[in-house]
């Protein structure tokens, strides 16, 4: 897991590189932890709001077996 997200900074590093002018490598580098941390965030986000459906979906379904049951 480790090198497979090695393998792909590297890749996006290269692509930036030969995409913009760069003088330093802690640019490119920079470059891509934002990136990745931007995604990872709308990830997060993503994932909260799926939790969140089916919160309110299971407490729906338990509202309704509790109504069927009493």
């Amino acid at each position: 897991m480790i090198r497979s997200a090695a393998n792909k900074i590297n890749d996006k590093i290269q692509s930036y590189s030969e995409s913009y002018a760069f003088n330093d490598k802690q640019d490119l580098l920079a470059m891509v932890a934002l990136e990745e941390a931007t995604a990872a965030n709308d990830h997060n986000i993503k994932l909260n709001m799926q939790e969140q459906t089916l919160i309110k979906k299971l407490t729906d379904i338990d509202l309704l077996l509790t109504k069927v049951l009493d």
